[in-house]
């Protein structure tokens, strides 16, 4: 069942350009067009004026205020702006106080820079001030505004904002390019058996935003392969063409198909790039380059951040209001035989001071879609396989966390989840039970809008996430409320991580009647281990292990039946742990926390 809803409220909101732009025309070492998010104020109309209403054009000036830092626009301002648009940095005060300020000071327009790397770009939510505010305001990337604002230093710069059209322009975003089903898949998973994972037919929704006829559009697609620690180089090439687009029109091409199955992990490149016979006036916004990736051992709707080893992310939604929400993606493991899913990560932040004592539950869900055969989902088709959460500490001094769990056995509450089939789908769920503002992070630089023109999603698992809102008997209500925020097919920023399962020897068998005790848990220093075991041990291993299964501390005694071991954590960072005892018998394994 295919669902959308329009409760959305967002922390970073997606943006969209159109015909709206923001050109810098003079000094010519900057000029062109810059890529902007506008106002919004999540249900309710944009605060300030509509940018499709109007152009705003004039020089850029810094605002002044009287308190340190005196371009943040948080005081009222000292200089005079009369006829200018404002440049005013991000941070310490609401979206709207910042524009209304400049606007007392005379401003026609205000840009607001991010205060945070990355090219991050987004929508500005309104503050008490939103109904006051009657100049245009945008915001732009630190990169973009660093690039401005020493500009000024030494000339003056002009530009506009708003309604430009050119004659010539054709135009192409990532809502218009088409992008693997996965952004992040292990090798082992992509075989040539499996149709939904290891072929992508290159396709692009090409948009004539000019005032005049284009003709003669070409479209080239190519895609550069870097395997990790590699060279890269170029793995594909196509094209599609189209003699004539009308003025306010857009036409979809598709290219060849592009099977990357058996390819070694490393990320990919699609780069797609369009061009027509009269030169484009705005070519900006003639090319998209949109990167996945081929994993070890992880699966993820989005693309990966290679840098920081997680899902790539730039927004956060929940919905109006607040309260619980549950994120869930979907999906299918062609190779399950012999593998378990081992853990979960994701991203979350709230509204709060801090994330202080909220819990957030992580819950996998195996889909066997046999109740209605009809590749969407009945809540009686969802069975709970794995389970577990994290409780942030009174003293967790952040807003905002990654967090990566190991996922337990639902039935044993051993860690992992052994994969009891080929090619089964699985739902990994995050989620939120409380009143609060709980926000999980997504990606819409990854967007799946064509693949929805084009009806290429098998099932309602293969969406790009799906949100909940009710749990009724722990079952998320797919039925009910599940599925999509209205018009936004960006991808959901978790993780699912699988690993290949050990086959034979004692090191498989759970030593049942072995007691492990640990204590303090959560610990801050000094972790103590109490073991008593059923019979006398040759050799008693201990092996303290992070959430990805990576080995921190071994040490091992001879000939016990009881044992008592002390390990120093202090200098461990703050997160979930294993400690394994192994025997020739088996192995037994406690999960603890270490909290400060």
């Amino acid at each position: 069942m295919r669902i959308f809803t329009t409760l959305l409220l967002v922390l970073f909101a997606t943006f969209t350009l159109h015909a709206q732009l923001f050109i810098i025309d003079s000094p010519t070492g900057i000029s062109g067009s810059y890529l902007f998010g506008e106002t919004v104020e999540g249900d309710d109309p944009d605060w300030g004026p509509d940018l499709l209403s109007d152009v705003w054009c004039g020089d850029l000036t810094l605002i002044e205020d009287a308190t340190d830092p005196s371009s943040d626009g948080c005081e009222t301002a000292i200089n005079d702006l009369t006829g200018k648009i404002a440049v005013i940095d991000r941070g310490a005060c609401n979206f709207s106080l910042k524009v209304y300020n400049a606007q007392l000071a005379g401003a026609i327009a205000a840009i607001i820079i991010n205060n945070q790397p990355g090219n991050l770009l987004f929508n500005m939510t309104a503050g008490l001030n939103a109904t006051d505010v009657v100049i245009p305001a945008i915001f732009i990337t630190l990169e973009d505004g660093e690039l401005i604002r020493t500009s000024m230093l030494s000339e003056v710069v002009s530009g506009c904002i708003g309604n430009l059209i050119f004659d010539n322009d054709v135009a192409i975003t990532t809502e218009s390019t088409l992008v693997p089903m996965y952004g992040t898949v292990p090798s082992n998973q992509i075989t040539s058996a499996n149709a939904l994972l290891p072929a992508i037919t290159p396709a692009l929704r090409v948009s004539n935003n000019g005032l005049v006829e284009a003709a003669n559009i070409v479209a080239d697609v190519s895609i550069d392969f870097t395997p990790f620690g590699g060279s890269t180089s170029e793995v594909f090439t196509a094209s599609a063409t189209e003699t004539l687009l009308p003025i306010d029109t857009s036409v979809l091409l598709l290219t060849s198909e592009y099977d990357y199955s058996g390819s070694a992990p490393g990320v990919y490149e699609i780069n797609y790039n369009v061009a027509m016979d009269a030169t484009d006036e705005l070519d900006f916004d003639n090319s998209v380059t949109t990167p996945f990736t081929v994993s070890d051992n992880v699966f993820s709707k989005s693309n990966w951040d290679v840098a920081n080893d997680r899902p790539a992310q730039n927004v956060g939604f929940t919905i109006a209001g607040g309260g619980p929400i549950e994120m869930i993606s979907g999906f299918n493991i062609p190779n399950g035989l012999g593998y378990s899913i081992d853990s979960v990560q994701f991203q979350c932040s709230t509204q709060n001071e801090t994330l202080a004592g909220i819990t957030i539950k992580v819950n996998v869900y195996r889909w066997s879609d046999n109740v209605v055969v009809d590749s969407s989902y009945q809540n009686d088709e969802l069975t709970l396989v794995g389970i577990n959460n994290i409780t942030f500490a009174a003293d967790y001094p952040e807003d905002n966390a990654w967090v990566t769990l190991p996922i337990l056995d639902a039935g044993g509450l051993t860690p992992g989840y052994p994969i009891p089939e080929d090619g089964g789908y699985y739902l990994v769920g995050t989620r939120y039970e409380g009143a609060d503002f709980v926000f999980f992070g997504f990606n819409n630089g990854y967007d799946h809008t064509i693949t929805d023109e084009l009806a290429l999603f098998p099932t309602v698992a293969d969406f790009p996430y799906l949100q909940v809102t009710t749990f009724p008997g722990q079952i998320p209500d797919l039925e009910g409320d599940g599925g999509l925020f209205t018009d936004f097919f960006g991808t959901l920023s978790q993780a699912m991580y699988v690993g290949q399962i050990n086959i034979g020897g004692a090191a498989n068998d759970i030593l049942i009647d072995a007691k492990l005790n640990l204590f303090p848990n959560p610990v801050a220093d000094l972790l103590n281990a109490e073991v008593t075991l059923s019979e006398q041990a040759d050799e008693l291993i201990y092996k303290i292990t992070d959430v990805n299964g990576k080995l921190i501390y071994t040490t091992n005694v001879q000939n016990v039946t009881t044992d008592k071991a002390q390990f120093d954590v202090s200098q461990l960072p703050i997160g979930q742990y294993f400690l394994n005892i192994q025997t020739e018998n088996g192995i037994r394994t406690e999960a603890f926390n270490v909290s400060r």
